[in-house]
């Protein structure tokens, strides 16, 4: 059965990992990934 909402609630999604992934922690090994990435291709054309 589904739970009754109050008029000021919203709809909220069940469980802990409702929210997706994409923190900041994510945003910054993104980074240093492609930061490493550029750092190889630079090395590759120079060579």
């Amino acid at each position: 059965m589904a739970q009754q909402l109050k008029r000021w609630e919203s709809p909220r999604n069940e469980g802990r990992n409702s929210k997706g992934k994409g923190g900041s922690a994510r945003q910054r090994q993104l980074k240093k990934k492609f930061q490493t990435l550029r750092q190889k291709l630079k090395e590759g054309n120079s060579s």
